[in-house]
């Protein structure tokens, strides 16, 4: 994939976080990610003093003026000592300036000041602190979380972080299970059918692997186009951004076996993934990274059958921008 899954549910956290919270009469929930967004009051900071200084603070928050942001919600706390959403706010500039001690300890006053809130608000800083905790390496403390979020809102999201929580923490059968749930409730979400690929790749079920892979193609086709026939130690060469799908086929007869490789162009910023089917499109074998670079490569594989091959040809998290030149070795 290119990235560590736990990073990179941090960042769209950050990301989603900072651009949807604030200013407060501007939240609304986005359940198309797994990542913490509190819920928002429509209204402004009802109740609270100098709400102005929330909203600038926010703003400056979406700029990533985090040191400035840090002072308007600390003026704002000072105000305001028990408004949970001026902890949360301030965490995540906190968080913006890897401060995480200071994050966490505002996400703790968040949590101890939200029994009032919805369960749905609960449970996303909850969720929000596990991430926090599980990118520091707290894996305990990040379940214990993320279990406690699911208790409160059962959504795609908070199962979406505790399924990656456990395929890092080696956990992979329990992975799976949390893996099912969100995958039907964020059917459209590239990270989890490859995430739960890699999974089933650890687990020595390459079927089912090579099924996720399928799976993540069709989420995150923007664009499809034919490559054309492959010839056996003959590499063409594709160009992908992002979105891209590339179709070649090759002609093979029962008992061969296949290996693929699809390597990107040094310098070029592109994760290929590839998938093999056969003639009806059942998903044969399929890879990401090849375990020493982002490059794929599928090892012998033995064709059941004579007659035309599938191969499809995209990027996966790493990057999507590049060329990649693809090839098979027929033996």
């Amino acid at each position: 994939m290119g990235s560590t899954r736990a990073k990179l549910i941090i960042g769209l956290s950050l990301a989603a976080a900072a651009l949807g919270a604030l200013p407060l009469s501007a939240q609304q929930p986005q359940p198309e990610q797994p990542q913490a967004q509190p819920q928002q009051p429509t209204t402004g900071a009802p109740g609270a003093v100098l709400p102005q200084l929330y909203d600038r603070g926010g703003s400056l928050l979406n700029n990533g003026e985090y040191e400035r942001a840090t002072l308007d919600f600390s003026l704002f706390l000072l105000l305001n000592p028990t408004y949970a959403q001026g902890y949360f706010a301030r965490a995540l500039t906190y968080l913006g300036a890897d401060n995480t001690d200071a994050a966490l300890a505002d996400l703790d006053t968040a949590v101890r000041l939200s029994v009032l809130d919805t369960p749905e608000y609960q449970a996303n800083l909850l969720s929000l602190r596990g991430q926090v905790y599980q990118n520091t390496g707290n894996g305990e403390a990040a379940e214990a979380d993320y279990t406690a979020a699911i208790d409160l809102d059962p959504s795609g999201d908070n199962y979406a972080n505790r399924a990656l929580l456990y395929a890092a923490m080696g956990r992979l059968e329990d992975s799976l299970g949390d893996f099912d749930i969100a995958m039907e409730a964020l059917p459209d979400l590239p990270l989890l059918p490859l995430a739960r690929a890699s999974v089933n790749d650890r687990l020595g079920r390459p079927e089912d692997a090579a099924a996720d892979y399928l799976r993540f193609v069709g989420v995150n086709e923007v664009n499809r186009q034919q490559g054309g026939p492959l010839e056996s130690g003959t590499p063409r060469v594709a160009v992908l951004e992002a979105g891209s799908v590339v179709v070649f086929t090759f002609e093979g007869e029962r008992g061969q076996t296949a290996s693929l490789i699809a390597q990107a162009r040094p310098g070029d910023t592109v994760d290929p993934l590839i998938v093999v089917l056969d003639a009806e499109g059942t998903p044969l074998a399929a890879n990401d990274d090849d375990g020493e670079s982002l490059n794929s490569r599928i090892q012998g594989i033995r064709l059941p059958a004579t007659g035309t091959y599938i191969v499809v040809l995209t990027h996966a998290l790493g990057g999507s921008d590049g060329q990649v030149a693809v090839g098979v070795l027929l033996e």
